[in-house]
């Protein structure tokens, strides 16, 4: 897998299912086709790894499509090896790619630098779906606390705050932009607080400025 070959680095972080999502093998083989056109044309090798409840179907579609397409340069299954490769993804990765039912892998690309394109993953339908919609539109209409916001809609606040502030971007407006989309506007004030977050540099400069 090493050297990459070539010029761009892309990070694939994939989760999988729970209760509110799923991420099946139909979904890989979806989203992957779209990941390698755009890939091909960008000339972007691919690194990627899952997370420990990504399904068997979906990890045998991922090995079926990294033994078939040279730009699948890593593929590491979480449940099958305990070794943590998004640190290092992180690191040289030119552009990282997660998918929405992981709030941690979201946050964790975004605090060492980097901004998220989102992968949308399939929403589970249900009655738990339902509560979730209705208890967020009692939110909206301020019936019940912000905070009482669960589920699917509390993690879209959540990006839609990213969204805001130029941390993140959902695939399909990546790919119509292929990342040269102008910067989001923000309130001057909002841009100056947010201009730093980067919790991967402060870390890396706090060690070095205090471990001496």
């Amino acid at each position: 897998a090493f050297p990459a070959s070539a010029p761009r680095k892309w990070a694939v972080l994939i989760g999988g299912d729970d209760a509110n999502y799923a991420i099946g093998a139909d979904w890989v083989r979806t989203n992957m086709a779209r990941l390698l056109r755009a890939a091909d044309i960008e000339d972007a090798d691919l690194y990627i790894t899952t997370s420990r409840r990504t399904s068997t179907s979906a990890a045998q579609a991922l090995r079926a499509c990294a033994s078939e397409h040279a730009r699948v340069r890593y593929l590491l299954v979480a449940a099958e090896d305990p070794f943590n490769p998004i640190p290092a993804m992180l690191g040289f990765a030119d552009c990282v790619f997660c998918t929405d039912d992981s709030v941690n892998m979201v946050s964790e690309t975004i605090t060492g630098g980097h901004r998220v394109v989102l992968l949308r993953a399939r929403r589970k339908a249900g009655p738990k779906r339902l509560l979730q919609r209705l208890t967020a539109w009692l939110a909206s209409r301020g019936a019940v606390p912000p905070a009482a916001v669960w589920g699917v809609p509390k993690f879209d606040r959540a990006f839609e705050r990213f969204a805001r502030h130029g941390l993140l971007l959902a695939f399909e407006d990546w790919a119509v932009g292929r990342r040269e989309l102008p910067p989001p506007e923000w309130d001057p004030a909002e841009r100056a607080k947010w201009k730093d977050f980067n919790e991967a540099r402060r870390a890396a400069r706090w060690i070095c400025e205090n471990w001496k």
